[in-house]
């Protein structure tokens, strides 16, 4: 089983499907596509492709920071979030991390990588994984972290905190002397969108917040994420990271919220739709006598958590699907999270329709 969603590449010799026949429900991107602004850019310049980017990526800084309210001096910027992700705890070089479980593994896979240890903090199904302050307090004074990341929502389970609770989070980080990263990765695709942001905190102090273009803009194949801190932190994770790990055409891409505006407004529109009602199209079927599901969680944002009843497993249903020419992420290698989850992402109401349609024939038949 891969680490991560998407990875249709292996299917052709697997399943006899090139990446194309894939309807890919394992990696939470913009059903949007890529924006047009990206296709011009793409089409027009290709001369971008001969020439090496501007090392201090001025350009592309001062384009996130506009958008941020920021000075561009607190954005850096990477190949995609996971790359920050490393290279903030080389500059911070924390001894303990604490991560949500169930949560994103690079937090866990790139600390161990660098030998620091992982201590996990437990977000409870009961509580529909959301982040309770009390447990979070509970956890910072058992574990005595060096740094904490949170990821609002969160992935795997499509929870999303509220701006009062991740303050106080960030309050409490603070007291414990703790480093708070918080993972705002899907934050443009959830239902409270940057209303739930920390970006206007940073003078509380110790805050990194993480984005990236990837999810938003349905650009995994350019890799371009940023992130945005104190000036002097910003700057000595830009003196870390490796010259040139942005390309070029990424690197023209800082204004592309301001350009976009209305593939923004699209995007909030079918976020305001469309999770819910492939919530209540999937958890309807859950409710049909001897179906296979157990229970989907509602979701914040444009992916949802489902559980299936034993003995069925995700790595069945994944099996299932791809008969069917459909890709889920099954979420077994989740800290936290058993063989019996999954996940998928939320598309446009025609490639939903499908979903549904596939899951309610093993509904209807137990499985």
């Amino acid at each position: 089983m891969g680490l991560h969603g998407g990875d249709i590449w292996n299917l052709e010799e697997s399943h006899g499907l090139t990446p194309e026949e894939v309807l890919d429900f394992s990696s939470n991107i913009n059903p949007l596509g890529v924006p047009q602004t990206v296709k011009r850019l793409l089409a027009e310049q290709p001369q971008l492709a001969l020439r090496y980017p501007d090392p201090e990526y001025g350009e592309l800084r001062q384009g996130l920071a506009d958008w941020l309210g920021l000075s561009p001096g607190q954005v850096a910027v990477g190949n995609g979030a996971s790359e920050l992700i490393r290279e903030l705890l080389l500059v911070l070089k924390p001894k303990r991390v604490m991560v949500p479980v169930p949560g994103f593994a690079e937090y866990a896979r790139a600390a161990a990588n660098l030998n620091i240890e992982v201590v996990g903090h437990r977000l409870n199904a009961e509580k529909d994984y959301q982040l309770q302050a009390e447990a979070l307090q509970s956890d910072l004074e058992l574990h005595r972290p060096d740094l904490v990341f949170l990821c609002n929502p969160n992935n795997p389970t499509g929870a999303q905190t509220g701006l009062r609770t991740m303050l106080a989070a960030q309050q409490l980080c603070l007291r414990a002397g703790a480093w708070l990263v918080v993972d705002e990765t899907f934050l443009e695709l959830s239902r409270l969108g940057t209303k739930a942001s920390l970006v206007p905190f940073f003078n509380q102090g110790q805050l990194i917040v993480l984005r990236a273009f990837t999810k938003l803009f349905a650009l995994p194949g350019l890799r371009l994420g940023y992130l945005a801190s104190s000036e002097d932190l910003a700057l000595r994770i830009r003196n870390s990271l490796v010259p040139w790990s942005v390309n070029g055409f990424a690197a023209k891409l800082g204004n592309l919220h301001r350009d976009e505006a209305e593939y923004l407004a699209q995007t909030a529109r079918w976020i305001a739709q469309e999770p819910d009602w492939l919530y209540q199209q999937l958890e309807a079927l859950a409710q049909h006598p001897g179906s296979p599901f157990d229970r989907f969680w509602r979701p914040d944002v444009n992916f949802l958590l489902g559980r299936l009843k034993t003995p069925q497993t995700a790595a069945w249903l994944r099996q299932t699907l791809l008969g069917k020419g459909i890709l889920i992420r099954d979420c077994g290698n989740f800290a936290g999270l058993g063989p019996e989850y999954f996940r998928v992402a939320v598309k446009n109401r025609q490639a939903n329709q499908r979903l549904v349609a596939e899951l309610a024939l093993h509904s209807a038949s137990g499985g």
